[in-house]
This record gives structure tokens, C-alpha cells and sequence, in this order.
């Protein structure tokens, strides 16, 4: 019950829909950029993140990018 609740909200926020998948890579790389703050006291680069989190550093771009319209 708890997820359907949470995934309800989700999909009502923001101006733009994004397929939960996006929506899912989006919140591992915010998760991955706090992680990373806490332990090095700064924010890290796009080629930082995508080191961390396995993915090309143009996808992760894109989808931080999608993550702020």
C-alpha cells in the first residue's frame, strides 16, 4: 500500500511525467551525489557521478538534466 501511495505521488509532481524508470536513475544518481558530498565535502563532477553509479557521464547529464524540467 505504501508504494502504490508513494508512486501516486510521485507520478503527480513536477510540470513534466517521467517514465518511472527515469524518474528511478534519476533519484540513484541524487542518492550517489549525496553519498558523495558526505564523504569528499563537495559536490561531485558529472564524470565523478558517472563513475559511481556505472552509467555514461552523457546519460547522466541528460537525465539530470530531465530531473529539472
Amino acid at each position: 500500500v505504501r508504494k502504490s501511495i508513494l508512486e501516486t505521488v510521485e507520478s503527480l509532481t513536477g510540470p513534466v511525467r517521467l517514465p518511472r524508470h527515469r524518474r528511478e536513475r534519476i533519484q540513484w544518481i541524487e542518492r550517489a551525489r549525496a553519498r558523495w558530498l558526505a564523504v569528499h565535502g563537495r559536490p561531485p563532477s558529472v564524470e565523478q557521478l558517472a563513475s559511481v553509479t556505472g552509467m555514461d557521464a552523457v546519460q547522466v547529464r541528460r537525465l539530470l538534466d530531465a530531473g529539472t524540467l
